[in-house]
């Protein structure tokens, strides 16, 4: 039932988490990656932020800024595109590897999104918001048992992050 409605509802969803947490949507805030931080645009629906603690090395950064600005007007295919490129000139960019992740979500190619996640904990480890992001990312595959479990290894590491909560409160919601 829940799966139906997160297919259905997708678009919706991930506005909200792209809102509420620089990868949220309404309802659930979307995935908040290691590496991914809300910032004052992050209010505005299907705005996200990435900041690579490490910086960004390798491809300028106009680059990467293309590439977020295709995630923010919908285009997935050329966010897609455009991360891809990134990381295959930098394979160190955990901005990068996030962004490509999420846009991965958004195409349904949780296969790809998985590793991407992979490649992001290998180099920046485990984090709140890879957990988030990871939880958000079984929402969308209607995966609750899953979902629930990495919100609550997000919530562990963050406490205090509003964003997971809400994600871990409207899951809750949901049942």
């Amino acid at each position: 039932m829940f799966g139906s409605f997160a297919r259905r509802n997708a678009r919706k969803l991930l506005t909200a988490v792209v809102a509420a947490a620089g990868f949220s949507l309404a309802g659930c805030n979307a995935p908040v990656l290691p590496g991914l931080t809300a910032s004052a645009d992050s209010t505005q629906p299907g705005v996200f932020a990435l900041a690579d603690p490490r910086g960004t090395t390798g491809p300028a950064k106009n680059d990467l800024e293309e590439a977020k600005e295709q995630f923010r007007e919908r285009n997935f295919g050329l966010a897609e595109q455009r991360f891809k490129a990134i990381v295959e000139k930098d394979t160190g960019n955990a901005e990068a590897w996030l962004g490509l992740a999420a846009s991965y979500d958004q195409l349904r190619r949780f296969d790809l999104a998985d590793r991407a996640y992979g490649q992001v904990a290998k180099i920046a480890g485990e984090s709140a918001v890879l957990h988030n992001n990871r939880g958000y990312s079984y929402l969308l595959r209607g995966e609750k048992a899953k979902a629930r479990a990495e919100f609550a290894r997000a919530q562990r590491l963050d406490p205090n992050n509003a964003f997971i909560r809400a994600n871990a409160d409207g899951l809750a919601g949901r049942g």
